[in-house]
């Protein structure tokens, strides 16, 4: 039975494997996105930063050989970006991944619940994420633990004829 349990340093590696993985899922949906070597030169350790700057947490799902299958990241405790928006502090869900063999298990739910238990612990208000528009399967999912739409980015080339 797989299990989740908090990030270590010791992780680091299979970490750092499943977050290329994601931004090569990802990449498939937006071709602005950067080769995924390039991207995690500078966005990895950022990635660890943030999240233990905003009392945030990592959580991994592991199998009982101890493989690394999937994780989710969370930033804790952040401030609002923008003065029209309420000042309290909410969570963001910056990571969530399952590798595809294990997928409707059970598993991305069971990450995502810690991570959200994670942020009530820290008394956040709220909890928000963002998704590739493209990524229908992961929109799907969000939308079945309770998520939905709260704003929309839209995008036009301008580097492309129409």
């Amino acid at each position: 039975m797989v299990r989740i349990r908090h990030y270590t340093p010791d992780d680091r590696a299979a970490l750092r494997s499943l977050v290329l993985d994601l931004h090569e899922e990802v990449r498939r949906y937006d071709p602005d996105l950067v080769l995924g070597e390039d991207f995690l030169v500078g966005y990895f350790e950022q990635l660890l930063a943030k999240q233990a700057g905003s009392a945030g947490g990592i959580y991994l799902a592991v199998t009982p050989e101890g493989t690394v299958v999937g994780y989710v990241v969370l930033y804790g405790r952040l401030h609002p970006p923008g003065a029209d928006e309420r000042p309290d502090p909410y969570a963001w869900v910056a990571e969530l991944y399952v590798r595809s063999s294990l997928r409707d298990q059970g598993l991305g739910e069971a990450l995502l619940a810690r991570a959200e238990a994670h942020a009530r612990d820290l008394g956040v208000y709220k909890i928000e994420l963002a998704v590739v528009a493209e990524n229908a399967a992961a929109r799907r999912f969000y939308e079945r633990q309770g998520y939905r739409d709260r704003s929309l980015v839209m995008t036009k080339r301008l580097d492309q004829d129409d």
